[in-house]
């Protein structure tokens, strides 16, 4: 396999918040659809909400870094 594909299914496979079982792809593809920029509200947009907050920081870089990349292709989450 590719180094590069299999980093990138790496990081879309990632978990951020193992209370709500989201991954990195669903965090980052719900800051895009919905614009938000406050963790909260994206996992509102995802339906859930923080529960022990453990991920927030995590959270907060991924939607920031998903902002700044700005025009790339949505993908949706698997």
């Amino acid at each position: 396999m590719n180094c590069a594909i299999e980093i990138q299914s790496r990081v879309s496979c990632m978990y951020v918040c193992l209370c709500n079982g989201l991954r990195e792809a669903d965090v980052r593809t719900a800051a895009r659809l919905s614009g938000e920029t406050r963790p909260a509200a994206v996992y509102a947009h995802l339906g859930c909400a923080f529960e022990c907050g453990c991920c927030a920081s995590f959270a907060r870089n991924i939607i920031e870094d998903s902002h700044a990349e700005g025009c790339e292709t949505v993908w949706a989450a698997e």
